[in-house]
């Protein structure tokens, strides 16, 4: 395999609201579940924020943290765009597809 076999990973730019940029509120968002349901990802240290394991679900996260979720995918989460005007925070996640 030489270097023009190699093709880079096709990124899915995403819009999502949050009330904080807590890790188990972006992982809520981005694949759609619970907080209880992301909550169980730590607990079963299923989550990784730049290569390692993360069981804290209350971490905050920052722009260019690249955060894996075993058997979900994983994303980057690009930072704060704004706030709503109901006070939420609209931020950008780049998800690998």
């Amino acid at each position: 395999m030489d270097a023009s076999d190699i093709t880079s990973p096709t990124l899915l730019d995403k819009t999502i609201q949050i009330s904080s940029n807590r890790i188990d509120a972006v992982i809520s968002k981005v694949y759609n579940l619970s907080r209880n349901d992301s909550l169980m990802l730590f607990q079963s240290g299923l989550v990784y924020i730049n290569g390692r394991q993360c069981t804290e679900n209350a971490k905050k996260v920052m722009p260019k943290d690249l955060i894996s979720v075993r058997g979900h995918g994983r994303f980057e989460f690009d930072g704060e765009q704004n706030i709503s005007k109901k006070g939420k925070l609209n931020c950008l996640v780049r998800i690998y597809q």
